[in-house]
């Protein structure tokens, strides 16, 4: 509750977050894009939370979305958000439209990078875009067939060759997940379009004759492999894994777009109406899938990805393999570094994006104090890399998780404003840090 008006000032900037004017053309890589929607789609979540318990009358008119939280507390968060000034209504709509126009534009095929069908693999592929032009108005200066993802593996991070599909999808859908709910309509009248990004890298069913069934998901090891057909590597040691926890994200995403459709066609639905009863079968399996991949995914990355020893836990790895964090997983192989920096604060910030709900199941609080040294010191040897390329974001994120609160709030503060726009700050906003830190559970 004491965050609350801190969390609304930010809100009142960044409810008025433009996306850049080549998202909004999908005139982008598919990662990067997924991730600047995802970062809107957050502040209107947020802003829809602070509303609802602005207007809330009493704590058991919210007690089901805080199953966990005491009565007091509620009470407290109620009294606090019905004194702070909060988006209008038309700043809020402004943002829900723009965030609709750039999720929508991404799904038709005359977005300047159009994602294309694979025959071969069975997949949903994007062409690629080469850039013209400087800062956001630029323009591909390419049409299909004519598609750079396909010609080269180290495009967009190999997503023509299948690289990293529910990384970058997993953005995407979390984004088109919040516009279905604020509009049930919109989410039924795209939801067979949104469902191709699903069915690329998380499809639960055996019968479609288009895609294969959960592409990325390693049901044995429970987690997923991030590398597709080909990698940029073509590592002997086979296929990888890199982040974790944008595995995990999109898993959420999954199962957010399945419960919002379950809501919107259950809105609409009538006994008769066949073709609806179809559609709402879909998106229960869609949740429920969406369920399953998420939390075999937490199960998996807390045996390999994240390292530690407590009462309740034991590692998986021998003594020798010091660090708390695997920074990249394969086949016949864990290690830490990832493919795009050496600093250690990298390896260790890969496991922590985005800064969503799910991670209160994903980061376990052992884990998280036992990092958290590590990530401050690995944070100062690199000078001043880790906050001006967006690591620091995280570390109070992380803070937070290990139930310093204060301090935690005072690291996220003083992050400049800028670095929310750098590749590592990228998909976050000051209003959804202090959310994140805000809403971390007590571990006592």
């Amino acid at each position: 509750a004491d965050l609350v008006p801190v969390i609304a000032e930010y809100l009142s900037d960044d409810i008025l977050f433009q996306l850049a004017d080549n998202t909004l053309r999908g005139a982008s890589d598919t990662y990067f894009s997924g991730k600047l929607l995802a970062r809107l789609a957050r502040v209107l979540v947020i802003a829809t939370e602070l509303d609802s318990l602005a207007e809330a009358s009493s704590a058991e008119d919210v007690r089901d979305y805080y199953g966990d939280a005491t009565t007091e507390m509620l009470e407290d968060s109620i009294a606090a958000a019905s004194k702070v000034n909060l988006p209008s209504s038309e700043k809020f709509d402004a943002a829900l439209d723009q965030l609709t126009k750039a999720v929508t534009v991404w799904l038709k095929s005359d977005a300047e990078a159009p994602y294309i069908y694979d025959e071969s693999w069975g997949g949903l592929i994007n062409c690629g875009c080469i850039y013209v032009g400087k800062g956001d108005r630029g323009h591909c200066n390419n049409t299909f067939p004519d598609c750079p993802a396909l010609a080269s593996v180290n495009e967009d991070f190999g997503n023509g060759y299948y690289n990293d599909h529910h990384y970058h999808y997993g953005y995407h859908v979390y984004a088109a997940a919040v516009v279905a709910k604020l509009d049930p309509s919109w989410g039924r009248e795209h939801f067979d379009e949104v469902l191709l990004y699903i069915r690329d890298f998380a499809n639960p069913s055996e019968d479609d004759e288009f895609f294969p069934q959960y592409r990325q998901k390693d049901w044995f090891l429970g987690s997923s492999w991030a590398s597709g057909i080909v990698s940029a590597e073509n590592s002997p040691h086979g296929r990888n894994e890199e982040s974790s926890s944008e595995a995990i994200s999109a898993y959420e995403g999954v199962t957010l777009f399945g419960s919002a459709m379950v809501d919107a066609f259950e809105e609409v639905f009538h006994d008769n109406q066949r073709s609806l009863a179809s559609k709402l079968e879909t998106a229960l399996l869609i949740r429920d899938s969406g369920q399953l991949l998420a939390a075999s995914e937490i199960h998996a990355t807390n045996r390999y990805w994240h390292i530690w020893s407590s009462d309740t836990h034991n590692s998986t790895y021998p003594p020798e393999y010091q660090q708390p964090v695997v920074g990249m997983l394969y086949d016949t192989m864990a290690t830490f570094q990832t493919w795009f920096s050496s600093w250690a604060v990298v390896s260790y910030g890969i496991q922590l994006i985005p800064l969503t709900p799910v991670a209160e199941t994903r980061d376990d609080i052992d884990w998280a104090t036992e990092l958290y040294p590590k990530y401050e010191k690995a944070c100062a040897d690199t000078g001043d890399f880790c906050e001006d390329n967006g690591w620091s974001i995280l570390q109070a994120g992380l803070l937070a998780t290990t139930g310093n609160y204060t301090d935690a709030v005072k690291q996220a503060m003083a992050v400049p404003e800028e670095v929310f726009a750098t590749d590592g700050g990228l998909g976050n906003s000051m209003s959804n840090t202090i959310w994140y830190i805000a809403t971390r559970k007590n571990p006592e």
